[in-house]
Formats: structure tokens, C-alpha cells, sequence
């Protein structure tokens, strides 16, 4: 990404405005841009239900990856392990029994301002050791209309109003895809949003990034583990070869109980998920049907100098008040707001349910979508 350069937006109108990225200026970038051209471990948690079999629209699919600097790594460790005392103390009382890792099926059990208690610490440790996130969300139903959309580029304007059988035979195709043996290649295309734009991000500052996982039982865990490196390994050294080669690997021997790192990636998997459920509207508002292409007009779209080559990158609209409100402010439920400050390039990633790629632009206050 060009560096201090604004982007260009086009409104319908003919009018041309210049608005700052969203990386220049997330409270994220001036954290670390303290580590310029360090290492980073990537600790990354997926968390899904009924996804797989793409039977029912509201299965999910549920990313979070923690990024903190190599050389901070121990402190933060050593800094948690006061946070997780407290934490452990109000999930087993004074009965005598001992944890042995952050969960956030255990963490959403307690008290809201119990919660709100230790992931205000958390954040706070976060930000103290350059640390980020990045989360990405999406249901079954955006998966495969992503792939109805992408099926009639060049061909339609829009997809048709009933497009239920267009529906059944996208989910038919990408249901064969992941139960055979491009199952990885399925899901890297599914994951290829956000795992790139985390890529986007450190490369940014010049950062190099090892990626941390937990060692995992079921196929489809270890599919989303081999989708996640092969695309670092062989779709970017192509499409994005700077931020291929700021990947210094996939390390999956490492349990969660003896990586804090990876505990927390989990915290922020299950707030992630337990957001957009909560917020539905995320995936909804103001999608549409309609193809964003070179020849579609927007009300607003993002231009850019890509490869040499002037061209639209999507559209960008305004996120609504209450939505703006929640990704602000904690409502109870998710505790997801408290961490804002620490969102990778200030965005939260999605699909929205008709399969447009979303990213949610929590401090500029955009949505913005790309091009199908």
C-alpha cells in the first residue's frame, strides 16, 4: 500500500474527494508503527457451527488472529498472569479449583461488569505491547452468494431477484469442494479477505509475522490451518508477493493452556462471533444485489493506482447511527467494543449475507465493499 497517500473518492455526481485510509488513521497504526520492521507472532482461532455442510444460512464461519511483537511477547505474558488471576477468581469463587487458560465459553458466563473488568485490562495490556486484531465474520449464506455473485461477473448486472436455484447449485458446487480435496483451496478462498488484509497490514510497517495455532484434532480445523499457509505460500507470492514474503511460517505444535497468545485469539473469536450475532444489521444494511464492477456507479466508490492500472476498488457508505453506536460503545452482550482500539487498520472484516466482501470502517464510520 502507498504510503501517505489519500484515497480518491468518486461520488455519482462527478464530484472527486480525498479521504484518509483507514490504517492512517486507526489508533492500531500508532501502536505499531513503534515496531517497524520487527517480528510478530499471528496467533490465530477459528471458531464455526453447521459451516462445513452448508446446509443451514445461519451456520458461521469466525476468525480472529492476535498479532504481538516477538520481543514483547514475554512481558505480556508475565503482565497477563495478573489479569488471569482475577479472571479465575471470579469463575471459581473461593471453591479451591484452578484454570488453566483463558476460555470464552467459561469468560461469558460471568457477570457483565465482571466481563467488561478484564477485558478493559486486557485491551489495555494489548495496546501497552504494541499488540492488534483482526476479526472477520461470515455465515453460510454469504459464502455461497459470494460465489452466485462472483458466478455472473460479466454476464448480469445484478443477481435476480429469485435466485434460488442459482442459490442450490452454488452451495452444491462449494459443498463438493469442501468435503473433497480442495477442501483447503475452498476455505483459503473463503478466508482470503481477512487473512490478506492482516498480511496488508504488517507489511505496512515492514513487519515479518510467524503464524501460532493451536494443534487440532478434527479435518476441517487442520483444513483451515492448511488453507491459512498456502495462501501466505503460493496465492500471495502472485497477488501480493510483499506480504508473502514477510511470512515466516505456520508453527501448530503449540496447546492453547501454555500459549497466552492463542488463549486470547480465542477470547476475541467467541466476542467476534457474539457480536455480529448480536448485530445482525452488520450483515444486511445496505447490501445489495446489484454487481460492483468497473461499469456499475456507486454513490461513493474508492479509486485507487493498482498494478500500474487506475481502477475501482468498490463502494463506501456510511454505516447507521445505531450500528455506529454499537461498535463503540458495550452493550452488554459483546464486549467487543473495548477492544476497538486495538482493531488492525480500525476495520472489522465480513461477508455481508448476499456475499458482498465487507469491511466495516469502526472509525471513519463506513462500510466499505469491493468490487465482485
Amino acid at each position: 500500500m502507498p504510503q501517505n497517500v489519500p484515497r480518491t473518492i468518486r461520488l455519482k455526481n462527478g464530484d472527486v474527494l480525498t479521504w484518509p485510509r483507514p490504517i492512517e488513521t486507526c489508533p492500531a497504526a500508532k501502536v505499531v508503527s513503534d515496531y517497524r520492521n520487527e517480528a510478530y507472532f499471528l496467533f490465530i482461532d477459528e471458531t464455526f457451527r453447521e459451516f462445513f455442510g452448508l446446509d443451514d444460512p445461519s451456520g458461521y464461519l469466525c476468525y480472529a488472529a492476535v498479532g504481538i511483537p516477538e520481543r514483547e511477547y514475554e512481558f505480556f505474558k508475565r503482565a497477563l498472569a495478573k489479569t488471569f488471576l482475577a479472571y479465575e477468581s471470579y469463575i471459581v469463587g473461593d471453591s479451591g479449583l484452578k484454570l488453566r487458560e483463558f476460555k470464552f465459553e467459561d469468560f461469558r458466563r460471568m457477570e457483565r461488569t465482571d466481563r467488561e473488568r478484564i477485558a478493559a485490562e486486557i485491551s489495555k495490556l494489548m495496546k501497552m505491547y504494541g499488540s492488534f486484531f483482526v476479526g472477520f465474520y461470515v455465515r453460510v449464506a454469504g459464502v455461497v452468494m459470494e460465489r452466485v455473485r462472483s458466478d455472473l461477473v460479466g454476464t448480469a448486472a445484478a443477481v435476480p431477484d429469485e435466485h434460488s436455484a442459482l442459490y442450490d447449485a452454488a452451495a452444491t458446487e462449494l459443498r463438493a469442494e469442501l468435503k473433497g480435496t480442495g477442501q483447503s483451496e475452498a476455505i483459503a478462498r473463503i478466508l482470503r479477505f481477512p487473512v490478506l488484509a492482516t498480511a496488508h497490514f504488517l507489511a505496512y510497517f515492514g513487519c515479518r509475522f510467524k503464524v501460532m495455532c493451536d494443534p487440532r484434532e478434527s479435518k476441517e480445523d487442520k483444513a483451515v490451518q492448511k488453507a491459512i499457509d498456502e495462501l501466505m505460500t503460493e496465492h500471495f507470492v502472485r497477488a501480493a508477493p510483499t506480504e508473502a514474503l514477510a511470512y515466516l511460517g505456520m508453527d501448530n505444535t503449540r496447546e492453547s493452556h501454555t500459549e497466552p497468545g492463542l488463549q486470547i485469539a480465542d477470547l476475541l473469536a467467541g466476542e467476534v462471533r457474539l457480536f455480529f450475532e448480536s448485530h445482525p444489521a452488520l450483515l444486511t444494511e445496505g447490501s445489495t444485489l446489484a454487481l460492483i464492477d468497473g461499469t456499475s456507479r456507486e454513490e461513493m466508490e474508492w479509486w485507487e493506482i493498482a498494478t500500474g492500472i487506475h481502477q475501482k476498488l468498490g463502494r463506501i457508505h456510511k454505516i447507521p447511527a445505531d450500528l455506529r453506536t454499537a461498535l463503540e460503545r458495550s452493550g452488554g452482550t459483546s464486549c467487543l467494543p473495548l477492544y476497538r482500539h486495538s482493531l488492525a487498520a480500525g476495520m472489522l472484516t465480513c461477508y455481508t449475507n448476499l456475499g458482498q466482501p465487507r469491511h466495516i470502517e469502526v472509525f471513519e464510520g463506513n462500510f466499505f465493499e469491493q468490487t465482485d
